[in-house]
């Protein structure tokens, strides 16, 4: 029997009020029992990395994503859904009121990894291509991602608008996260890019 038939014949059991084997029942516990671990892991990943960012960082600069087109390209929408974005900035935004850190959303529509943090030429590259060389001349190379830092780092003031935890209508993602005092500890002045 493939996995298919084997499907329909459950959902045919159930919808007829047939009782789920002893076995059945054990195999949909482990199954929940492996998917809460590992949404545990992740959640657990999140908390530590974010309280370090936070500690570390008074000012913290991310890329406002647009998850939802990403969700819709085929190839990375698995990718993307497990990474758990979303919630790796809530997090960050509500542990503004512990560490008195300033998120800051950077605009979405910047090319940040499209854009040679050198000289500011914007060219077209492929998800793909992992290293930046600049083709407008200046030579420039560099790893994507660490170009993309730098240009987020550099963006002008006027894309950028601070975190917040709740949402809006406007990008489901709105105001300001519920704060809490805390005794404040010395930052380091670098920058979390």
């Amino acid at each position: 029997m493939d996995n298919t038939s084997h499907r329909l014949h459950q959902t045919s059991n159930r919808q007829e009020g047939i009782r789920a084997s002893n076995k059945a029942k054990q195999y949909f516990e482990q199954v929940a029992k492996s998917h809460a671990y590992i949404a545990n892991v992740r959640r657990d990943f999140l908390q530590k990395t974010t309280t370090d960012i936070s500690r570390k960082y008074y000012r913290i600069r991310i890329e406002d994503l647009n998850i939802s087109g990403m969700m819709k390209n085929e190839k990375l929408s698995e990718a993307i859904s497990t990474l758990g974005l979303y919630e790796f900035r809530r997090m960050l935004t509500y542990k503004e009121a512990f560490y008195g850190t300033k998120v800051e959303l950077v605009d979405r529509w910047i090319p940040s990894s499209k854009t040679c943090s050198k000289c500011g030429s914007v060219q077209s590259m492929t998800l793909s291509e992992r290293v930046y060389i600049c083709g407008a001349g200046c030579g420039h190379k560099m790893c994507r991602d660490l170009n993309a830092a730098i240009n987020l780092n550099n963006a002008p003031n006027h894309k950028i608008r601070a975190a917040s935890a709740k949402l809006t209508p406007t990008d489901r993602l709105g105001a300001d996260s519920p704060g809490r005092s805390r005794k404040q500890t010395p930052k380091s002045s670098g920058y979390a890019i």
